[in-house]
């Protein structure tokens, strides 16, 4: 190996790393806010609240995943946004709105429903949250 080649692979070797582990502070948040997506959404579904208070719990239901999404592009020390990331934000906003349409626009949404809705919104969060820390 030549002196070039092996400053070089020791620089790379220096390099800083693109992964960063969640913090606990992290985890925690995304532990309570996986938790208030999913009881949450679901107690408020039957709960069957007027107009107004649906219209802003589904702000506040929507602002979860739309939350995370923000968090994870301004993430310092993260690996670069992939396309999967994009689908997966992209998902992950998309089952947010099977609450909001449940809440809405269903006449009155049976605990199962609810639940399903909500679920649903949760599951896809915790996948795109679960595929940006994993690397």
């Amino acid at each position: 190996m030549t002196d070039q080649a092996r400053q070089a692979l020791e620089s790379v070797r220096r390099a800083p790393s693109l992964y960063r582990r969640p913090r606990v502070v992290e985890i925690a948040l995304a532990v309570l806010s996986l938790g208030a997506l999913s009881a949450g959404a679901s107690w408020l579904i039957q709960s069957d609240p007027s107009l107004v208070w649906s219209l802003l719990a589904a702000l506040v239901i929507l602002a979860v995943p739309f939350s995370w999404h923000w968090a994870a592009l301004r993430a310092p020390g993260r690996a670069p946004w992939r396309r999967i990331d994009t689908l997966l934000a992209g998902a992950a906003l998309l089952a947010g709105t099977f609450p909001v349409y449940e809440l809405l626009w269903s006449d009155g949404s049976s605990g199962t429903s609810a639940w399903v809705a909500s679920a649903v919104a949760t599951v896809m969060l915790a996948v795109f949250i679960g595929a940006r820390w994993r690397r």
